[in-house]
């Protein structure tokens, strides 16, 4: 059973991604050399956590009252000769790093994680709320729990705890519930228990056959990898959200699902939907039971069994025998009273499969002051005498208030990477009401030639009643051909959201791709730029918002770009400022790299060169940027690395970190490495993306300046600049 608990948790996240299969040896300030700064660049404060695995920081709103922000600093330390690790969680002034109070835990297994909570006790500073969970090796379980902390001294306002094989928490604020204008909170606990052991593998054939092939072209062997090679479904999940008044913990009510295999559910803050001046709550719950049920004898090699319906891609060989997984899962999405989690209104699906049902707000589709909601059901029915099952999607949106449907849109087929879903878009059309962007992806699979027929569309549709405003698609081969999410912004200064649409397509007979970033006229689709690049291996673009970077009063986009040359095996990464309405390019970043491009370059090869918009670094009211680079030098085995702050119009380099170990910034996910960087520390990044100014668009201003500063450090540091 100790052994299962640290299966099970690797096992949850293995089939989305191969890597995420590879568990992380601890690192320590041993690991670099060097960490430095060059340019125009004063530190505020620093902090040293010798012997630290891992350190990162992010930044809150005001929590010690003199109109700051501050900020959390999250750490971790491993004991090799007690076999424990200290998670520490440390509150500091913002403006000079001055110490306000700190929370540890040292046990095995111990974990530590952070978030702002909206001001619990009325005292008008932020509050915190402090997750934590320690794994009990005399009981083999684990507990883990949720504190609620006065923001300037540290002081309990108030936990929760929950204990068991395998058990999880975690907290949001939620708005006020109850009408005592504090913040209350909604929080959402899981326990996971197990009897038996499941003996069929984890792993198909196909995904086996790439790991083989990754660890070979990394000269590793198996032993190395803390893998999972047996699949643990629970026998028993009890997942339930509690509403919680604020500043004293008192339970306002609580919504339980409990089930097997992938049972959940989770709350969102929904504002007032009932116009009864109190804040109200979005519940998503699944309840999911699953047995070993069918078999199916194949004949004929790579046959492809239930394609993605039950178990994934499954190429069985010639006499195997088939064995699936039935599912039967029922799901709803609920709108509640907040006060007291009365229903205001349901939508529920049921089916075979892994069936889904999620729901998030939009704003406001129907001009009636108040958000409504985007429902997503998706439900499978497999009929085990063909092997076969029809997948339906379906998106409605839905008047928040009572859950009348305003429209709807839906698709059916039999490929597993259809795919349909809905994000706000914004006034696209200028009358005052919110839009909807909707990503479509259409796939028909041909079992007797085991090939499928891709159309991947995003279409703009008017929120109120879903008529289309334009439709941008690109037809394709394989899963390959898809478009990114789409950006939002006015980029021509007419007041009126404008969109970039990430395309990609890949044609199977060259082993090519294109890829194009297209920037559309919000109400009209029509094209105001484009930007295409071909090839093969790594070759990506990719683009990010990036605010007035040049003073023109538009916003501008910032691009990133992947081209790999094959005679060369050499990927060029390059980022580049370029002006929002007409793609005019301001100034580029270029890195290049060998090596590692052509097979699983996603895995290998990593992102290289990247960036991200910061807001005004240097007090000219203009948008800058950070840019990281990471250089391998294969002759020599060792990798440089870079962040540096640019100056947004033109480029200039306004300072530059440097190191030869891995930099983490906050807000951003730069402490993800490559296997090629780091083989043995890939995903060696926990709680340094959490939540914070910089994911509600605030930038950090520490010291009531107006500039934006900046945290990041080694993986043992904290620097505030």
């Amino acid at each position: 059973m100790k052994k299962m608990r640290k299966i099970f948790a690797i096992v949850m996240v293995a089939i989305m991604v191969l890597a995420v299969l590879i568990v992380p040896t601890v690192m320590s300030e041993e690991d670099y050399t060097y960490f430095g700064f060059t340019g125009n660049v004063t530190p505020l404060w620093k902090e040293s956590h010798n012997g630290a695995n891992w350190t990162s920081a992010f930044s809150v709103s005001d929590l010690d009252g003199d109109k700051k922000d501050d900020v959390l600093v999250l750490m971790c330390k491993y004991n090799e000769a007690t076999n424990t690790e200290t998670a520490t969680l440390i509150a500091k002034q913002g403006c000079n790093g001055t110490h306000l109070w700190e929370e540890s835990a040292t046990v095995t297994g111990s974990f530590i994680e952070a978030h702002p909570a909206g001001d619990l006790d009325g005292d008008g500073t932020e509050d915190v709320l402090v997750l934590l969970k320690k794994y009990d090796a005399n009981m083999d379980t684990t507990m883990a729990t949720v504190i609620a902390k006065k923001g300037d001294d540290g002081t309990h306002i108030w936990e929760e705890s929950v204990t068991g094989t395998e058990s999880f928490i975690s907290a949001c604020p939620a708005g006020d519930l109850n009408g005592d204008g504090k913040e209350d909170v909604l929080v959402h606990t899981c326990i996971c228990e197990f009897n038996r052991t499941q003996d069929e593998p984890i792993m198909d054939q196909d995904m086996q056959d790439m790991l083989n092939i990754t660890l070979d072209e990394l000269n590793m062997t198996m032993d190395e990898f803390d893998m999972p090679t047996t699949p643990l479904i629970p026998s028993f999940i009890s997942a339930t959200v509690i509403a919680k008044r604020g500043y004293d913990g008192h339970n306002l009510w609580n919504e339980s699902a409990t089930g097997t295999y992938r049972t959940s559910i989770s709350a969102y803050a929904a504002g007032d939907l009932d116009d009864d001046g109190w804040d109200d709550v979005l519940v998503e719950k699944s309840i999911s039971e699953s047995e070993i049920e069918w078999y199916k004898e194949i004949t004929g090699d790579n046959v492809s069994v239930g394609y993605g319906v039950i178990t994934g891609v499954a190429r069985i060989n010639a006499s195997d025998t088939g064995v699936f997984v039935e599912t039967s899962t029922t799901g709803a999405v609920i709108a509640k009273r907040g006060y007291d989690g009365s229903q205001l209104w349901g939508e529920s699906a049921n089916g075979t499969g892994f069936s889904s049902i999620s729901g998030h707000l939009v704003g406001d589709l129907d001009g009636d002051g108040h958000n409504d909601v985007l429902v997503q059901t998706i439900t499978k029915e497999f009929d085990p005498a063909t092997f076969t099952a029809i997948r339906n999607i379906t998106l409605i949106a839905k008047r928040g208030n009572n859950g009348t449907h305003l429209w709807e849109e839906s698709i059916t087929g039999y490929g597993w990477h259809n795919l349909l879903y809905g994000n706000s878009a914004g006034d696209l059309d200028g009358d005052g009401k919110e839009d909807v962007l909707v990503q479509m992806v259409t796939d028909e699979f041909d079992p007797a030639t085991n090939m499928s027929a891709t159309i991947v569309s995003v279409i703009a549709k008017r929120g109120e009643d879903g008529m289309q405003f334009w439709n941008e698609s690109v037809h394709g081969t394989d899963l390959t051909s898809l478009l990114g999410c789409p950006l939002r912004e006015d980029l021509d200064g007419d007041g009126k959201i404008d969109v970039t649409v990430g395309m990609g397509e890949y044609n199977e007979t060259t082993n090519s791709r294109k890829r194009t970033e297209i920037a559309k006229r919000g109400y009209d689709g029509k094209q105001l730029w484009a930007e295409s690049l071909n090839g093969s291996g790594s070759t990506s673009i990719s683009a990010l918002p990036a605010g007035d970077l040049d003073g023109d009063g538009f916003n501008d986009r910032l691009v990133t770009k992947y081209e790999y040359d094959k005679a060369t095996d050499t990927t060029k990464g390059t980022v580049i400022a370029k002006r929002g309405y007409d793609s005019s390019p301001l100034w580029q970043e270029t890195v290049n790299r060998t090596g590692g491009a052509e097979r699983f370059e996603w895995l290998l090869i990593g992102q290289f060169i990247s960036v991200v918009p910061t807001g005004d670094l240097d007090g000219d009211r203009l948008s800058d940027v950070l840019v990281h680079t990471i250089e391998y030098d294969a002759d020599t085995g060792t990798t440089a690395r870079t962040v540096i702050a640019k100056k947004g119009d033109d480029g200039t380099h306004l300072w530059t970190t440097e190191s030869d170990g891995p930099i983490w910034v906050a807000g951003t996910d730069w402490r993800w490495e490559s296997l090629l960087d780091n083989p043995k520390t890939m995903g060696l990044t926990w709680g340094g993306m959490l939540s914070g100014p910089e994911e509600s668009g605030d930038p950090t201003d520490l010291t009531g300046d107006g500039i934006v500063n900046i945290l990041l450090g080694p993986l043992d540091g904290v620097y505030a600049v």
